[in-house]
């Protein structure tokens, strides 16, 4: 498939997928997977809504027909893969992404953790960093599969649990049991770095 070709099919699909991507994008945000907590409890409940999260990932990289990889013991870390077309074909693209995000703070205009969409944007805690720009990276690689793309590379979202308390084991566990990624970008609140070029 020429460049061109694939280009115009890559987008008829994401048009297609809009309203799906935006549900899932509202859905992320309904988990309360706020890190750091002092007490137990808060511990527990974090733990719980990200096992809860991952499940909900999982079921969706099912469906998508995607490879679901996490830690062993389960819980630190998880990760999408879409393999390479060729079994030959060595390289991999990691794409570093997170699922905790800090406390809630005041002053939202709509509840943190609702998914709401309302104004043109979707509201919640983790929009743009870090589970919002996950969902962007996982629709963009459904797309492209949609389209007849088939990888020349191995393409794996990797998936943090720890990062907003700068506790990087979770990472540090990937890299012991699976290796780094040859090239990677992240994504981390990408909408505000888009949001400074285009006011630049």
């Amino acid at each position: 498939m020429k460049r061109e070709e694939l280009t115009a099919s890559f987008l008829r699909e994401i048009e297609t997928l809009r309203e799906e991507l935006i549900e899932s994008t509202s859905r992320i945000l309904q988990f309360e997977t706020i890190s750091g907590a002092a007490d137990p409890a808060g511990q527990a409940r974090c733990r719980q809504q990200i096992e809860g999260c991952a499940a909900w990932l999982r079921e969706l990289t099912a469906r998508m027909g995607f490879r679901w990889i996490e830690s062993a013991p389960a819980g630190r870390w998880f990760a999408i893969e879409w393999p390479a077309a060729s079994r030959a074909a060595r390289p991999q693209i990691g794409v570093p992404t997170h699922i905790d995000v800090v406390p809630v703070g005041e002053g939202w205009t709509h509840p943190p953790f609702s998914g709401a969409v309302a104004d043109g944007f979707i509201w919640g805690r983790g929009a743009q960093d870090d589970k919002g720009p996950l969902i962007a990276a996982l629709y963009g690689l459904y797309a492209l599969k949609r389209a007849g793309f088939r990888p020349p590379v191995t393409y794996r979202i990797i998936i943090g649990t720890q990062e907003e308390i700068g506790d990087w084991s979770d990472l540090r566990e990937y890299l012991d049991q699976q290796g780094a990624p040859d090239f990677g970008f992240t994504p981390d609140a990408i909408v505000e770095a888009a949001k400074d070029q285009i006011a630049g």
